[in-house]
């Protein structure tokens, strides 16, 4: 599609989201903008005119008629257009930000597989800079396009006033005006070619800055000491950002260079004439100054109409790239498919092979096993092995490259996922808090009171209760340091918890996911969990990630994964009585581990 955008098709981009957001009035806004802002040069021309000619007349009385009828209609028309502006300017920024809406509204559920690619976010950041800044893309546009109605009123006005006076004037205004207008085409080339160099510089550069403004990598950074190298990686690619600015301005430098040139010729060639008409005594003294002032007038504006007509090539140019990402086929989860309303959970995979996007290497392969209804179910093996895979297949974040997973019977290639996920509870490994309030971080924002006790009953079953209960603001304490500089920065283990209290909090789940929930947490605090962990997941099927053997002891089934291969399969007293076992030498190897640090403490 992007191949067959052309500049109108922008224009007309602009006007059907106008008509979208109810807004088709700011249409009429940039008509009488046009009228009224271009209306106001054509009077500082056209009456001063009639004030010189009535003072070298000796007429007081007109002069001063005169004078009132410039100084109230300028004043009117300029209140009238200020006023419009306002208008215009709220209208601008409210359109670029719908756009944006728009924009993350339709990628909100965007299929992971886009996630995992970099070239789509190489693509989306192209794309989405024309609604990033107010000067740029979507928004410059309109605001050329409202600056520039008025000129172009003015510049109409201007041709009909020397028409009058010579059309060779005109002619030679307009021709050097449109070599300007080519020369200015030529030297925003480097710009639209480039811009994809641009795009891909900013989005690097920002990740560094990003990088060395999040309080969470700020313990790294020091201790490894790598501010000096991440600093240095920030100037590399501002540098190569501020090296992409310097060649498109000093590209368009050269050519303004003639700028000069052409207004020289054109204002010489007209003030001749004017001054040979007055010398012959065929104008008045009032016309001479008419006549300057529209010279004057007219070549400087079209010449900057021209310079805007070839700069709107640059932003109609990102624009385009915004239409076209915006209206290209990619893959969602969206509510459609098979509704689900599962009543058991239960989970079949079969003969499941799985190679990530863009990717040759399978990371599962012809995996098969069941996950009867309110079975727990640990997945277990070396790192590598294919288990987090698993998890994001059962979160519905891909889809099997061979092979089917069946949750209760429903095929999950033609099953909606939205509607799916409502029911499942997940605890990742990665713990991603934000600055909120606990509650917030467990409910979301403005609770009910049912909605706070569920959450407290969630904080009182992950034994954070009485930490939380130990602030001074109790669960409405903010976290994170970000917005609050009095907020509370949890612990790696505290963190955690609260994620499972997340997932506790949940209240229609069938289906409970911990991939390593207590990863991060001492073995005291490791214990507290499993312990209660029958007792969090009554009646729900669960699937449990974990290095630690011992925790998996009161699993109805185990799944050992190495490679992305299913090696054993049982519950933890099957698996025991295997001599050669791989599960068995895991867990042995690890208790012989705890038992050495057992007595290293009681001596």
């Amino acid at each position: 599609m992007e191949s067959k955008l052309n500049f109108f098709d922008v224009f007309k981009f602009h006007i059907r989201m106008l008509k979208q957001d109810k807004e088709g009035y700011m249409i009429g806004v940039y008509l009488l903008n046009m009228v009224i802002a271009g209306s106001i040069p054509l009077l500082a021309v056209v009456l001063p005119r009639y004030i010189i000619d009535s003072i070298s007349s000796s007429l007081l009385t007109d002069t001063i008629i005169f004078i009132a009828i410039f100084v109230f209609s300028s004043m009117v028309l300029s209140i009238i257009s200020t006023k419009l502006k306002a208008i215009s300017n709220g209208n601008f920024v409210s359109s670029r930000l719908q756009r944006s809406k728009m924009h993350n509204d339709k990628f909100k559920n965007i299929s992971m597989k886009h996630l995992d690619n970099s070239k789509f976010h190489s693509d989306r950041a192209e794309a989405f800079s024309s609604m990033q800044y107010s000067t740029h893309g979507y928004q410059g546009t309109m605001k050329v396009i409202y600056r520039q109605l008025p000129e172009i009123f003015t510049i109409i006005g201007f041709i009909l006033i020397l028409g009058f006076f010579n059309p060779w004037i005109i002619l030679v205004t307009f021709a050097c005006a449109i070599i300007q207008f080519l020369l200015c085409l030529k030297s925003k080339q480097y710009a639209i070619k480039n811009y994809r160099n641009y795009s891909d510089y900013s989005r690097v550069k920002q990740y560094y800055y990003n990088v060395t403004h999040d309080f969470s990598y700020g313990k790294d950074i020091r201790v490894n000491k790598l501010s000096n190298p991440l600093k240095e990686l920030y100037v590399e690619k501002s540098n190569k950002v501020l090296n992409w600015l310097k060649g498109r301005d000093l590209n368009e430098y050269k050519f303004n260079l003639f700028d000069l040139i052409f207004l020289l010729i054109t204002n010489g060639l007209s003030y001749l004439l004017i001054i040979k008409a007055y010398s012959e005594g065929t104008i008045t003294l009032g016309v001479v100054s008419m006549a300057v002032m529209t010279v004057l007038g007219i070549s400087m504006k079209l010449q900057n109409t021209f310079k805007e007509i070839a700069n709107l090539r640059e932003l109609t140019e990102s624009t385009k790239k915004y239409i076209a990402f915006f209206h290209r086929e990619y893959e969602y989860d969206v509510d459609n498919g098979e509704p689900v309303n599962t009543k058991d959970m239960e989970i079949l995979f079969d003969h499941v092979s799985f190679k990530y996007p863009f990717s040759d290497h399978f990371v599962l392969k012809n995996i098969s096993f069941k996950v009867k209804a309110k079975e727990k179910m640990a997945l277990v093996g070396i790192n590598g092995g294919g288990k987090s895979t698993i998890v994001k297949l059962l979160c519905g974040f891909y889809l099997p490259t061979k092979g089917d997973i069946y949750i209760d019977g429903i095929n999950t290639k033609s099953m909606n996922f939205p509607a799916y996920q409502k029911q499942l509870s997940v605890v990742f490994q990665e713990v991603n808090l934000y600055a909120g309030t606990i509650l917030e971080n467990i409910t979301g924002p403005n609770p009910t009171q049912e909605e706070i006790q569920r959450a407290i009953n969630a904080l009182k079953q992950i034994s954070l209760y009485n930490k939380v209960m130990s602030f001074k603001n109790k669960e409405n304490t903010n976290l994170l340091k970000v917005i609050d500089l009095e907020g509370v920065e949890f612990s790696g283990g505290e963190a955690q918890k609260l994620s499972i209290a997340r997932a506790i909090y949940k209240q229609d789940s069938k289906l409970i996911i911990l991939d390593e929930p207590t990863a991060a947490l001492d073995a005291i605090a490791e214990k507290e969990i499993y312990e209660h962990f029958n007792e969090l997941i009554t009646n729900k099927t669960s699937i449990m990630i974990s290095h630690r053997l011992a925790s998996t002891k009161f699993c109805d089934s185990i799944l050992f994964l190495e490679n992305g291969e299913l090696l054993e399969q049982g519950n933890h007293e099957t698996l025991m009585k295997k001599i050669d076992g791989k599960y068995r030498n895991m867990f042995t190897t690890q208790g012989k581990y705890y038992k050495e640090e057992e007595t290293k403490d009681e001596a």
